[in-house]
């Protein structure tokens, strides 16, 4: 399975090749080649066993999980064919591994990759030359002159709510959100909070009662009341009420926006047969529809066209197949869907297929819920020579 021949059709490998192949190989490009092996749908059974059995027999030869570095910026990813892309991931001994193989922990002390302490520093952030460090109250330029002690992490400290704002500090904020909606919310956060400063609090209101574009007015926040999307975690604003009349550059926007005749077709049948609908944006629906026939697509058509499915939907088996499945191939696929995330789901199969003390019932299962159901675990490989691939 060397790496000039395609991951979908991969040569037979015998015990020669394997140790050649990995004896010129450091332990990190070995980890990684084993896990795109094991990672791989198409990977050979024969070529699975001899590197399993290659790593059993030569184990300090490989890096083990908490070993394998990543980068911190990125929790990585899972790509189809490809395996894992890299990326940080918590380590069960508080420590982030670099390429090398050396680690360092959250005081910023290093270790070989034995693990025995090697000497010298790393703090985790920014480049010091670029951004400084603080220190206490003071913002340093420049490089530390002594050992960092903490979390490696640097960042400006917060001004204490009690401490006056003045209206250009205010402003300068409002520009950081860049968003009218998130200003007003500030604002009126700093309004109602009873520990503000009476300074601060008299700037905001002058700023909300001016009219500066960086805030939105009374009537536009009435029209994005924040709300919670269920089971999300993210907040988003909710939609303008049915019977709030659309213009007819509204109604162009969103046909615009629309991806499909289809849809556009099936937006347009909703919205004029709802009889809660205002008059004004029927009219003005009907109006641009007759105005741009290209665009809409006949009602046979809408009627005929499939309907987009959820996650789940796609994925899930029929009645037949799923009963056909063994007890632990059901318990495997019944948490792969419901686990949505490719990532983990990749990082627990290759766990559950990797681990010694796996029983082979349970590896078996779990290698054919990877190997039929690939993109539960990984993403599709792009083209080109960029990111994804």
């Amino acid at each position: 399975m060397a790496s000039k021949n395609s991951l979908k059709e991969p040569q037979k490998l015998t015990p020669s090749e394997v140790t050649r192949m990995f004896s010129g190989m450091t332990p990190l490009q070995r980890t990684r080649y084993y896990n795109k092996c094991m990672t791989n749908p198409y990977t050979p059974p024969a070529n699975v066993n001899l590197l399993m059995q290659y790593r059993a027999q030569n184990a300090d030869l490989f890096l083990s999980e908490d070993q394998m570095p990543g980068s911190r910026k990125s929790k990585g990813s899972w790509v189809a064919e490809r395996g894992f892309s890299g990326g940080w991931r918590n380590r069960s001994n508080g420590r982030v591994y670099t390429s090398s193989g050396y680690s360092y922990d959250n005081n910023g002390r290093y270790y070989d990759p034995s693990g025995n302490e090697a000497g010298g520093w790393h703090d985790g952030g920014p480049d010091p030359e670029e951004y400084g460090f603080v220190y206490g109250d003071d913002f340093v330029k420049g490089k530390r002159s002594a050992p960092f002690q903490g979390s490696g992490r640097t960042r400006r400290q917060r001004k204490p709510i009690d401490q006056p704002r003045s209206s250009l500090e205010l402003v300068e904020t409002l520009k950081g959100l860049n968003n009218p909606v998130r200003g007003r919310r500030y604002l009126d956060s700093i309004i109602q909070n009873e520990s503000s400063n009476p300074e601060t609090v008299a700037n905001a209101k002058k700023l909300i009662a001016g009219g500066t574009p960086l805030v939105a007015t009374d009537e536009q926040m009435a029209g994005w009341t924040p709300k919670a999307r269920s089971g999300s975690g993210r907040r988003i604003f909710s939609r303008r009420p049915v019977d709030e009349p659309r213009s007819a550059e509204d109604i162009a926007g969103l046909m615009g926006r629309l991806r499909s005749n289809v849809a556009r077709t099936r937006y347009f049948d909703k919205v004029v047969g709802n009889p809660d609908s205002n008059p004004q944006t029927v009219d003005n629906l009907m109006a641009y529809r007759n105005a741009n026939q290209h665009m809409f697509a006949s009602d046979e058509e809408a009627q005929a066209a499939p309907r987009g499915t959820g996650r789940r939907a796609s994925f899930w088996k029929s009645k037949e197949e799923f009963d056909g499945m063994s007890p632990r191939k059901k318990y495997f696929f019944v948490g792969a869907v419901n686990r949505n995330s490719r990532s983990k789901n990749t990082a627990y199969g290759l766990r559950v297929i990797t681990d010694p003390e796996t029983t082979p019932d349970d590896r078996e299962a779990m290698t054919q819920v990877v190997r039929e159901n690939p993109l539960l675990f990984f993403r599709r490989a792009k083209s080109g020579k960029g990111r994804g691939q």
